[in-house]
């Protein structure tokens, strides 16, 4: 067992819970890479893939996107053009293909990367390294070359592509005595295996190309991975076979071997040397679909009646994987990228669990990772109603759908013919239509339905694969009861913190699917709808102010069912800011001029923008009337940086306003209701020095207005993000944000995140340019908006502590209560504020048996007196009334304000005792405006 690449997995283990009890997993971040290849480091796991993207996860559940492609300021390889040129040159490639990263046993990380020409075999695998798993990577050569028509090969002969390999899809294992091998090659002349030196990483000298496994003559076999199990003892390959793309119908396979250069066989018990197109053929798929075992291909669970959901998510084409072990814990799992059905050519990273049949065979779990543990199962555990999928073993872009079949307690089938029966903990063996499939029993996590449900996954003898999960009818029992959801008491937080708490249903045994929601927050604020985990991170300009939180929970399957929670948050700990804002109720005095030659207020352009624009720039109109300034839309897209020179992308510098790059600092755009848009049009705010180096949110018309954002720190977008669709009728606003230097997007008060995470490639410029765009990529019908306005808000750095708020850090901490730490609040319930204790001197936790003011009498005088501070911010009064209920005192007998106020006793000259007309006496404190 390789120490180096299967180092122990940090995961929760634990016996299987009732379906009701077992913890409820979230799914919060994805990431997008392409021919995952996996490696742990630490506690952290990472996946790096084609076109040099990469991202990492701390449980191999939630995905955080590190890099994204080939481009100058890739972390893994800062230069990618000029470090790898010589693989560019060879292959004439543009970027690079599926990679494997592997640990040395000195503790160098090594870096196999791959590229190819594309439409043929010319293809280039070299090996670069690092001191750390991310980079970044020093090349130290080429390995192999591929695709040298005419010429002779490493194995001495002539080129020949349906016979020697295509360079490409490096994959590292090792044998029990930690010797180092590599499986490679892509379609051409199929899958080979060589020897590897142990301590250096490069090949064995006088293989030539190593070992043909599998394929031949163009067929469609890639992306291999070997790992070797320690208790069956065998060598096992995954490949993908088929084509990538939505349209390629990718599947993964397995043959296993008891050598690393086998042969290797499949279930059916054949070599898979056999595996290969015929001979003159190219992409023959049907030659090939009887060899390797399929454990998965394109599927979908389809929505049962009674499931609480009617989600019907599905996997297509999903390929091209890499095998992690954990030791400690003995649980193997399946890396691969898949896309998904309905949504084209999206793809992303996907971790399911792999088990071992009682006959030593792989099969996948039907449903991604979730934390799950495979435990012991009885008949009366699975018998019930499931939703099967037969995945076959054809290379086919047919989706699978799933058919109902029961599993009955008698041991037999409803819904179809056969026979089930359980042995050994978790052990099935299901027989339809005289086939006996074996494979395994697990409880899982139904993502669709978002509940814990038995699965089986099962592998024939005729290398097909069988999947099941139970239909997701949940427990539900009578009578019921109101939903209660526990009170959540007002909150105080400072910014730059995040208040993170959960909501739930305060019975014990609820007998309710709930699903939370928001109905009423600040922008910041998020809701997980399946957990009720509830965050807010407050931005500058919320600061010194209280906000309500309206969350509700219902019912999936009765919503009439409901319940709601309401708290106030304090966002406290003020932080002195810079703020401006450009409004259009009149001429500004200066800046880019609109299509009468109006000033516009706005100053400067996105760089690479505008270059084609007039001086009077045609697409901006200020209408002072209506208070807006008109944008109208211009044919571009900044993904491809089409039509740059004719958008019309005003601004302002963030420089004019006192940044100097370090700063954080809110920028908030407000559009009056948006009308006319059309599929993939977009309107919203960036931030940035030029179009190939820019942030950006705002919303995009897809099937309905939807929040979006993105990055463009080159010629193509980095991983833009859609959540939620919104209402743009109404109006639209959108925030950029950095705090703490995290960046934030909120549109409409949703927050919305590129997948590539934060805009790292912005920090530190200190001339960034702010402003709005609208953009139509796939028409050239002109589309009008109509901006409000545009603030600006730069923190300075310093907190504006005055003596106020430091006596109320003081005496309450940094983020106090409103109830408690207002002016007029009174904690300690002896009749005066917050404000009259401030003033005085005295302490706000302990009551003041005495008052704030003090008064004596002698000969029928009276003498008032108190305890004053020095704060100029303050006015203090000495007044009278002969109603203490009255608003106003009429009598002001004395007051003092700014420099007057020295510290200390205060002793006001005599005056008469009370009589009708002014029987009470009061100090009052207010601060100076």
């Amino acid at each position: 067992m390789d120490s180096h690449r299967f180092k122990a997995l940090a995961v929760l283990a634990c016996a299987p819970l009732p379906l009701s009890a077992a913890p409820v997993p979230i799914f919060s971040s994805t990431a997008s890479v392409h021919d995952p290849s996996i490696v742990q480091d630490g506690e952290y796991y990472y996946v790096f893939g084609s076109h040099a993207a990469s991202a990492w996860s701390p449980d191999l559940i939630n995905w955080y996107q590190y890099s994204t492609h080939v481009a100058v300021g890739n972390p893994l390889f800062p230069d990618p053009f000029t470090e790898l040129s010589e693989a560019f040159d060879w292959t004439g490639a543009d970027t690079l293909w599926a990679p494997d990263v592997y640990q040395l046993p000195d503790g160098t990380w090594a870096y196999y990367y791959c590229a190819s020409e594309g439409s043929s075999p010319r293809g280039l695998t070299g090996i670069a390294e690092s001191d750390t798993v991310l980079g970044p990577y020093t090349d130290r050569g080429v390995l192999l070359r591929s695709g040298m028509w005419g010429q002779v090969s490493p194995d001495g002969t002539i080129y020949d592509a349906t016979r020697h390999p295509h360079a490409v899809d490096p994959a590292m294992f090792n044998d029990p005595s930690g010797g180092l091998w590599m499986a490679y090659g892509s379609y051409s002349g199929g899958i080979f295996v060589m020897e590897m030196d142990r301590n250096t990483g490069v090949q064995l000298d006088g293989q030539g190309y190593g070992t043909k496994i599998m394929g031949g003559n163009h067929a469609r076999i890639e992306g291999a991975y070997v790992v070797y199990h320690p208790e069956t003892q065998y060598y096992y390959m995954f490949v993908s076979f088929g084509g990538l793309g939505a349209d390629g119908a990718y599947n993964i396979r397995v043959a296993r071997s008891t050598t690393p250069e086998g042969p290797y066989f499949d279930a059916a018990g054949q070599d898979m040397i056999a595996a290969k197109g015929a001979a003159g053929t190219i992409f023959d798929d049907v030659s090939i679909a009887p060899y390797g075992a399929k454990l998965m291909g394109n599927y979908q669970f389809l929505h049962a009646e009674g499931e609480p959901y009617t989600t019907s998510r599905g996997y297509v084409s999903p390929g091209h994987n890499s095998v992690l072990h954990d030791a400690a814990t003995g649980k193997w799992f399946n890396v691969f990228h898949t896309r998904f059905v309905g949504r084209d050519e999206q793809h992303e990273v996907r971790v399911h669990q792999v088990f071992f049949s009682e006959d030593g065979w792989p099969v996948v779990a039907p449903h991604r990772y979730a934390g799950e543990t495979i435990g012991t199962y009885t008949a009366a555990d699975i018998a019930g109603s499931y939703k099967v999928i037969h995945h076959g073993t054809d290379v086919s872009t047919t989706v699978k759908t799933s058919t109902e079949v029961e599993l009955l307690a008698n041991g037999t089938l409803s819904g179809t013919s056969g026979t089930w029966s359980l042995s050994g903990d978790h052990y099935i063996t299901i027989t339809m239509g005289g086939v006996a499939y074996k494979g395994v029993v697990c409880r899982m996590w139904d993502d669709d339905n978002r509940m814990w449900v038995d699965t089986f996954s099962a592998l024939a003898p005729n290398n097909a694969a069988i999947w099941g999960s139970a239909v997701a009818i949940p427990e539900r029992s009578a009578p019921y009861t109101p939903i209660d959801l526990t009170p959540v008491a007002a909150q105080a937080i400072g910014i730059g913190e995040t208040l993170d708490l959960v909501l739930s249903d305060r019975q014990d045994d609820t007998p309710y699917v709930l699903e939370y929601a928001l109905r009423e927050a600040p922008a910041g604020t998020t809701i997980n709808p399946l957990t009720g985990q509830l965050t807010f991170t407050p931005l500058l300009s919320q600061q010194g102010q209280t906000f309500t939180i309206r969350a509700q929970a219902h019912d999936v399957l009765e919503p009439e069912y409901t319940d709601e929670v309401t708290f106030n948050v304090y966002v406290g700990a003020p932080i002195d800011v810079a703020q401006s804002t450009v409004t259009f109720t009149g001429e500004a005095t200066g800046g880019i001029l609109d299509q009468d030659g109006t000033p516009t207020g706005f100053t400067t352009r996105l760089g690479g923008t505008g270059g084609t624009l007039a001086t009077h720039d045609p697409k901006l109109n200020l209408d002072t009337t209506a208070e807006v300034l008109e944008i109208r839309s211009s044919q571009a897209d900044f993904a491809g940086q089409a039509g740059m020179a004719g958008l019309s992308a005003p601004g302002l510098r963030l420089s004019d306003f006192g940044f100097t790059g370090d700063q954080d600092f809110v920028i908030r755009a407000e559009f009056a209701p948006v009308v006319g848009f059309a599929f993939v049009d977009q309107l919203g705010l960036y931030v940035g020095t030029a179009s190939t180096n820019v942030t950006r949110a705002g919303f995009i018309l897809l099937d309905a207005p939807q929040a979006y954002s993105a990055h463009t720190p080159g010629t193509q977008d980095a991983g833009a993000h859609f959540s939620s669709f919104i209402d743009v009728s109404d109006g639209l606003s959108v925030v950029i944000a950095r705090q703490n230097g995290a960046w934030s997007y909120f549109v409409d008060g949703v927050s919305t995140h590129p997948t590539t995470g934060e805009a790292t490639f912005l920090n530190g410029q200190s001339d960034l340019t702010f402003g709005v765009f609208a953009i139509t990529p796939l028409n050239a019908d002109v589309k009008t908006a109509q901006l409000q306005s545009l603030t600006v808000m730069i923190e300075n750095g310093d907190s504006s502590q005055t003596d106020w708020a430091q006596w109320v850090i003081t005496h309450f901490g940094a983020n106090p209560l409103p109830a408690v730490a207002a002016q007029d609040a009174d904690p300690d319930v002896d009749g005066l504020p917050n404000l009259i204790e401030y003033a005085t001197g005295t302490d706000p936790m302990v009551p003041d048996a005495n008052g704030a003011l003090q008064a004596s009498s002698a000969n029928g005088m009276l003498s008032l007196s108190f305890d004053r501070i020095a704060d100029p911010a303050l006015r203090y009064y000495i007044e009278a009334s002969d109603d203490p209920t009255m608003a106003e005192w009429p009598h002001q007998l004395w007051s003092s304000a700014g420099s007057d106020n020295a510290a200390g006793k205060v002793a006001l000259p005599e005056v008469a005792a009370p009589s009708d007309s002014a029987r009470y006496f009061r100090l009052r404190v207010e601060t100076v405006e």
